[in-house]
Parts: C-alpha cells; structure tokens; sequence
C-alpha cells in the first residue's frame, strides 16, 4: 500500500461551521459570504498544495490530522472541524462519507478515516496546520 502525504496552513483564526451559515426562516440555513469565501480559500490552498505534490482528489483512505492555533484559549474545535472539512470536501476526496466520524472506523462502501485534532493557543500567529495521509492500494 503506497503512502502520499500532504501538509499545508490555513493562516488566520479558525472559523466555526456557526460563521458560515445563516438561518432563512423556512428556507434553512444559507451559506453566507464569508462562508463562501472560506470554503473558497480552503479549497484552492489544498488543491495549491496537491499540485505541488502531484496528488489528485481521491476515494481511497485518508487520515487527517488537524491542529487549530486559536488567538485565545477560547474556541470550539468541534465546529471548526466542520468548517474545515466543508471546504476540503470535493477538493481532496470525493464524498463526505470518506469523513464520516471523528473517530477511526470503517464506514460505508469500505471507506476508513481517521481523525486527530489539537488545540493549541497562539496570540501571534492563529492559523490551522492540515496534514492529509492518502493510502492507496
């Protein structure tokens, strides 16, 4: 089984999944534009990334590993985490049911993933460090 890795950073405070939608009444709830934009910047620096590494999209098993760096020790990671896979979704892997726990498993049509998340405080310098494992078989 062949291993690619992939790391990049997402520079600026982590976004909760709660900052990019907005509830419409009956409509539900709407992407807002900020929510566009980070879905939009998340995607192109991953896919800036898989360029540089000559890595395509997959279907194959990832493992991700995230590490937020918050400008204060408050900050919901869980959110954040949703967030960060909204805009990764359909740039590095296909389906969200390849991502579909926190937890390691297996999950539908033979897809596993596994997830580990830090949280860390950095006043100075707020960003989210990304690193993707693709196994290929």
């Amino acid at each position: 089984m062949d291993l690619k890795v992939l790391h990049f950073t997402v520079f600026g405070a982590p976004i909760s999944i709660n900052k990019l939608y907005y509830n419409r009444g009956r409509r539900g709830r709407i992407l807002s534009e900020e929510g566009k934009k980070f879905k939009r910047d998340v995607g192109y620096i991953a896919l800036e990334a898989m360029r540089k590494r000559c890595i395509e999209k997959t279907s194959e098993p990832i493992s991700i590993y995230i590490q937020f760096f918050f400008p204060t020790r408050r900050g919901d990671v869980d959110n954040c985490v949703k967030a960060l896979l909204d805009g990764l979704s359909r740039v590095v892997w296909n389906d969200d049911s390849q991502v579909a726990d926190n937890t390691s498993g297996n999950y539908g049509n033979g897809y596993r993933f596994r997830q580990i998340t830090e949280k860390h405080k950095d006043k100075e310098n707020p960003r989210t460090e990304i690193t993707i494992r693709f196994y290929e078989s």
